[in-house]
């Protein structure tokens, strides 16, 4: 921030901005006041502009104040005081939008649109990236910066071709990341695993790039039932982070899907070895447990999985389904009971809660249950039922 004697100097261009009203008008102003600085600067040469010391300024000013007319006072009188200075400088200004040699700023430039992008303005923010552009600096950077303005727009196919852009001007880690992420975010899993391959071939990644990439195509293969593709890119990650309790999970997955129980059943123990509370190992082992038949067993994996994290539906499900089968209500009962306290909970859920609740003889609670039940859903036979059951018992 500095100040400036508007009487050494001669206004070359000059263009109004407004200081009130509208925040985005004003933002597009001065936007556009970039833009046309540009093109006075572009149509002079920069030995023209070092020789007669042409200067960017953003400045405000206010007119110049003629002091009130006061009592003429002679020389002699003791009291005269001389008139206060009006200060007639400008309020503030900024410069630096030219580099010595003439050429644009792009440091600036960049601050100035990350300014506007943590602002929200990201209309703005695109336009000074696109100026980057034109100069030829940096292109990777401006297009994908301006994919990233996209993005937050929502313009999700416009980022990608920014991000695309950007890729084939200079591969970097971070584009190939921020690509992948938006294709996930479009549904479109084998493509953002595909360009994670191509990341994966980048030189000089790091170790840390290289666990994530894996990881994250892994993930993609899986989702779309690519048993093959996704154990390939897990075990790659395990290579380089074996102790990773969260990779032999994903590859027990994918092993139970399989039917490969024993192999499933050997790295969810080994990343239950690593974390005792690993609640998706408890799970996995759940689940294993079921497709060997042992549903005791199933059931005290899922009962622990559950006291570690109870927002689990699935392990729920699963475990009230085994307390049924082998008539031990009671754990079950009392999970389900602090699951609906805090998970969103249907009908359906609350009937198997009612009936865990009969089997243990809680009438009032049973009772209590199946009101909540006809509340959300007054046509439910089984609710209905179940407290005339209980009705005729008692007459």
């Amino acid at each position: 921030m500095s100040f400036i004697d508007l009487n050494e100097y001669e206004i070359v261009h000059s263009v109004e901005v407004p200081v009130m009203g509208d925040r985005l008008v004003r933002l597009q102003t001065l936007e556009e006041a970039i833009q046309d600085l540009i093109t006075a600067r572009n149509a002079i040469s920069a030995e023209t502009a070092a020789r007669e010391g042409i200067q960017g300024f953003f400045i405000q000013v206010k007119p110049k104040k003629t002091p009130a007319t006061a009592p003429a006072q002679t020389p002699a009188d003791p009291a005269a005081k001389p008139p206060t200075p009006v200060n007639s400088e400008p309020k503030a200004s900024m410069e630096g939008i030219y580099l010595a040699d003439g050429t644009l700023n792009i440091n600036q430039l960049i601050q100035s649109a990350e300014v506007l992008f943590k602002a929200a303005e990201y209309p703005l923010a695109r336009k000074i990236y696109k100026a980057i552009m034109k100069t030829g600096e940096r292109p990777w950077l401006a297009a994908r910066e301006i994919g990233r303005c996209y993005e937050a727009e929502g313009k999700l196919e416009a980022a990608r071709a920014q991000y695309e852009e950007s890729i084939a001007y200079q591969p970097l880690a971070a584009t190939f990341r921020m690509l992948a992420s938006l294709l996930i975010r479009l549904k479109k899993d084998q493509e953002a695993a595909e360009i994670l391959d191509r990341a994966l071939l980048l030189k000089d990644l790091t170790d840390e790039n290289r666990f994530d990439f894996h990881q994250t195509a892994g993930n993609c293969w899986a989702r779309i039932h690519s048993g093959r593709d996704a154990e390939r890119h897990f075990r790659r990650a395990l290579d380089l982070q074996p102790d990773s309790g969260e990779i032999r999970c994903a590859l027990g997955a994918i092993y139970l899907q399989e039917g490969r129980i024993d192999d499933s059943e050997r790295h969810f123990e080994d990343a239950l070895l690593k974390n005792p509370r690993n609640q998706a190992a408890l799970s996995g082992l759940g689940s294993c447990a079921l497709a060997d038949g042992n549903k005791t067993a199933a059931h005290a994996y899922f009962a622990r999985a559950l006291k570690i994290d109870i927002v689990n539906p699935t392990a729920i499900f699963n475990l009230v389904k085994c307390a049924y089968e082998i008539k031990n209500y009671a754990v079950a009962t009392e999970i389900l009971e602090d699951y609906i306290q805090v998970a969103p909970v249907n009908a359906h859920l609350l009937y198997s809660l009612a009936g865990l609740q009969y089997h243990l003889g809680r009438q009032a609670d049973v009772k209590a249950t199946c009101r909540k039940i006809l509340d959300i859903a007054p046509k439910h036979t089984g609710a209905g039922d179940l407290l005339n059951r209980l009705s005729n018992a008692s007459a």
